[in-house]
C-alpha cells in the first residue's frame, strides 16, 4: 500500500508533468475542477465501466467530439453555477439531434455517470398564480419575442443567464394532427450581443407544447438530457401584446427556473403605462420586482 507521504510526492511529481505537457493554466483549472466538483474523479471511472462504447462512437464523430470538448471547456472555465448553462449551448449548438451525443448522454444518466448541477433560482409561481382564462393553445398562437428576463445570470440568485439571451423568438403552432410546439431561435450572449456563431437566429430548437392546466405551458423538448420538461406559468397578460410568464424547468441533472415578458412587439418602446403598471402589479404579488428584470431590444434580429 502507498503511504500518504508517498502519494503526495506521486501526486506532486505528476502535476509537474502534466504542466510540462499541458500549461500551468490548465493544470490549475483542472485542480479546481477536482476540487469544486465531488465526483471528478468517480465520473470516468463510471463512464468508462458502462458507457465506454458509446463513448468511442462519440470520439469519432466531429460533431459529438466538439460538443464534449466544449463541455469539457466548461467544466475547466466556468465557475459551477454557470457550467450547466455553458453546456447547455454546447448541446444546442454541436450537439443538437447528434444521434452519437445523444446516446452518450442516456447511457451517462442510466449509470448515474453525471454530477448534478447545483439549482438555479427559484421557481416564482404555481398552477394557482396562473390567468385562469387562459384554457388553450390558441389564445397565445403565433410569434412572441422576450423582451424581459428574471434570470439574467447577474446574481447568485440566478446565475445561468438563459432570460437574457438575444433575439429570443418563440413561435407557437399547430400541426395537423391537432398537437402543439414551439418553435424558438435565439443567441447565446447578454445586453443584445451575440457570442454564439450564426448570428441573432444561430441556435434553434423546437419543443412540444401544451396546456393541460389552465394558463400552463409545458414544455417538452426533444434533448440529449432528456426528460427535459418545463412549466410556463402565465400569471398577467393584461393586453393581447404582452404577457408575463414565470417558467419552472427540469431535467435529470438540474432544476433552473426564470422569468419572461413576451411580447409582440421587439422591445418595450410602446409598452401602454397601464399595462406596465398591471406587470408591476402581477410580478409583485409574486414577491419579484418587475423592473429589475433585464431588458432585451430585438429591434436588430431577424425576424
Amino acid at each position: 500500500m502507498i503511504s500518504r507521504g508517498a502519494a503526495q510526492v506521486i501526486l506532486a511529481i505528476s502535476v509537474v508533468y502534466l504542466g510540462v505537457f499541458i500549461g500551468p493554466t490548465r493544470v490549475w483549472q483542472y485542480l479546481k475542477w477536482a476540487w469544486t466538483d465531488p465526483d471528478f474523479f468517480r465520473i470516468p471511472a463510471c463512464v468508462g465501466y458502462n458507457c465506454l462504447s458509446s463513448v468511442m462512437a462519440c470520439m469519432g464523430n466531429k460533431e459529438c467530439k466538439a460538443t464534449l470538448d466544449c463541455i469539457t471547456e466548461c467544466q475547466l472555465t466556468q465557475p459551477r453555477s454557470k457550467q450547466a448553462m455553458c453546456a447547455y449551448i454546447c448541446e444546442v449548438t454541436d450537439g443538437y439531434m447528434n444521434t452519437e451525443f445523444e446516446e452518450t448522454m442516456l447511457c451517462m444518466i442510466e449509470g448515474k455517470c453525471m454530477s448534478n448541477y447545483p439549482k438555479d433560482g427559484d421557481c416564482v409561481a404555481t398552477d394557482k398564480d396562473t390567468v385562469q382564462t387562459i384554457t388553450d393553445m390558441s389564445q397565445v398562437a403565433g410569434e412572441w419575442w422576450v423582451i424581459k428576463g428574471l434570470n439574467c445570470g447577474t446574481s447568485d440568485e440566478y446565475p445561468g443567464g438563459y432570460d437574457w439571451f438575444p433575439c429570443q423568438h418563440e413561435r407557437w403552432s399547430q400541426r395537423e394532427d391537432g398537437s402543439w410546439f414551439n418553435t424558438i431561435s435565439f443567441c447565446a450572449g447578454k445586453e443584445n450581443t451575440c457570442i454564439s456563431r450564426g448570428g441573432g437566429a444561430g441556435i434553434g430548437t423546437i419543443a412540444n407544447a401544451s396546456m393541460n392546466t389552465p394558463g400552463v405551458i409545458t414544455h417538452e423538448y426533444d434533448s440529449a438530457l432528456s426528460p427535459q420538461i418545463e412549466n410556463w406559468r402565465i400569471v398577467s397578460h393584461p393586453h393581447p401584446d404582452y404577457m408575463l410568464v414565470y417558467w419552472c424547468g427540469n431535467i435529470p441533472i438540474q432544476e433552473y427556473n426564470g422569468g419572461l415578458l413576451f411580447s409582440r412587439k421587439k422591445n418595450d418602446k410602446e409598452m401602454p403605462q397601464e399595462v406596465r403598471e398591471e406587470l408591476r402589479k402581477a410580478a409583485a404579488k409574486l414577491g419579484r420586482n418587475f423592473d429589475d428584470m433585464c431588458s432585451s431590444d430585438n429591434s436588430w434580429c431577424p425576424s
